[in-house]
C-alpha cells in the first residue's frame, strides 16, 4: 500500500490481487451463503480503493484493512436483513415438540 500511495500502479494491482483470497477467507468465516461472498468481497475491495488515500503509512496495514472489511461486511448484512420478515417463535409450540425428559431418551436417536 505504501508503494501504491506513492504512485506505483503495478504494486497496487499486486496488492489487490493478493488481498482477494485473504478477504474471501475473512468473509467465508462470517457468511455461510456462498452466493453472497463474492459480492461482499467486491464491496470491501471498493471500500479499500475509495479509502486508500486515508491509509497512514506509518501505521500497520492489517488493522486498517480489516476495519474497512468489518465495516463493509456489517453494512452489507444490515442492508440484507433490513427488509426481511422474521416470524415470531411460539415457545409453547417448541416446548410441545421437545420430549419431556431428554435424559431418559433412547440414545439411538
Amino acid at each position: 500500500m505504501r508503494r501504491a500511495q506513492s504512485g506505483d500502479h503495478q504494486a497496487y494491482g499486486v496488492l489487490l490481487t493478493q488481498l482477494r483470497p485473504v478477504l474471501m477467507a475473512f468473509v467465508s468465516r462470517r457468511v455461510s451463503a456462498v452466493s453472497e461472498r463474492e459480492d461482499i468481497v467486491q464491496e470491501i475491495m471498493m471500500g479499500i480503493h475509495n479509502a486508500s488515500h486515508t491509509y497512514n503509512t506509518e501505521r500497520p496495514f492489517k488493522p486498517w484493512l480489516f476495519a474497512i472489511a468489518q465495516f463493509k461486511l456489517m453494512d452489507y448484512l444490515r442492508k440484507h436483513y433490513k427488509n426481511r420478515q422474521f416470524s415470531d417463535i411460539d415457545v409453547d409450540t417448541i416446548q410441545e415438540s421437545l420430549s419431556s425428559n431428554v435424559t431418559e431418551e433412547d440414545m439411538s436417536r
